[in-house]
């Protein structure tokens, strides 16, 4: 029996290709929209001065993202599970709770990251009407599309390949200081 066309091409790619796939879609779970106008706004406001908080919070990001994933695969188990077999039920709701309201302010920001360009490109519209078909499309597609996880990281490294060129031609036009940004590195308060 022939293996599928899409499994020859896998295991023709290199391990290290194969993996950039999940790791885009990781590092776009972390570092979505919201993150990206927060830096963006932190940069206009205090150019380089607070650079090393900004460099600071992707390595926390990073890490708690990476302790995640590790507590996942190695307890076999959702964070949750975990607790709630080792501390009882109460310890793992209260920590359902956080997790629930973490990801909350998280999605909001998204939401008003989003919010913000919609008004910069459609500015007579409501961002609510926005937000709420956004956000309802996704939902839609969510539960309707089929074989979801190779479109979204298909998706995800064409978007991350537009962020990464968008970000080249802004360091291009803008030239920074190089000089700023290594004191910027270094922490100091405002």
């Amino acid at each position: 029996m022939a293996e599928p066309k899409a499994a020859l091409e896998s295991e023709q790619r290199p391990s290290w290709w194969r993996s950039i796939g999940p790791a885009l879609i990781t590092a776009c779970v972390v570092f979505g929209p919201g993150s990206l106008l927060v830096s963006a706004n932190i940069g206009a406001s205090h150019r380089f001065q607070l650079l090393w908080m900004l460099v600071l919070t992707g390595v926390l990001m990073g890490t708690y993202m990476t302790t995640a994933a590790r507590i996942g695969v190695v307890g076999g188990a959702t964070p949750c599970t975990l607790v709630a077999q080792r501390l009882g039920r109460p310890a793992a709701a209260v920590v359902a709770i956080n997790l629930s309201l973490i990801c909350g302010t998280f999605q909001f920001s998204n939401n008003v990251a989003v919010a913000v360009a919609a008004d910069t490109f459609v500015p007579n519209i409501d961002s609510f009407w926005i937000l709420l078909g956004f956000n309802g499309i996704i939902i839609i597609f969510l539960f309707a599309a089929k074989q979801i996880y190779r479109f979204l990281e298909r998706a995800m490294k064409v978007m991350v390949g537009l962020m990464l060129l968008c970000f080249l031609v802004n360091i291009v036009l803008a030239r920074p200081s190089l000089s700023g940004i290594f004191r910027g590195l270094i922490p100091s308060w405002l």
